[in-house]
């Protein structure tokens, strides 16, 4: 898929869960993500300890989605660490998991999360 196609399929998505959502930029805050997350039944499992690099992770397994969530995160990159962790939820569920590390900030197509391959 091309970088065009990959943004156009993003932007269609977050146009169509904003509107299901009925959200607009600036309602968008960690305690509406949250509430998407408990209405998509995703559990957030804050970890106490020491991350150096991962900021989320993002399960699928018999038992549930959850994410793993870097709770030391300052508040606008713990926000985008989630939204950017429901975009697995809603595409990658299939695929288990998925690692995001420090690179979100780069292009749709970084480097910074791997996905396993699928058997």
């Amino acid at each position: 898929m091309s970088r065009s196609a990959y943004y156009q399929q993003m932007r269609h998505l977050a146009q169509q869960k904003r509107g299901e959502y009925r959200l607009t930029t600036s309602d968008i805050s960690l305690s509406r993500v949250r509430h998407i997350y408990k209405q998509e039944g995703i559990t957030i499992d804050g970890c106490p300890g020491r991350l150096r690099k991962l900021k989320a992770a993002y399960f699928s397994d018999p038992d549930g989605c959850s994410i793993l969530l870097n709770m030391k995160l300052p508040e606008e990159p713990r926000l985008f660490a989630m939204l950017h962790e429901l975009k697995h939820h809603y595409l990658d569920q299939a695929l288990l998991q998925c690692f995001c590390q420090e690179v979100y900030e780069s292009s749709p197509l970084s480097r910074g999360c791997s996905v396993p391959e699928v058997p």
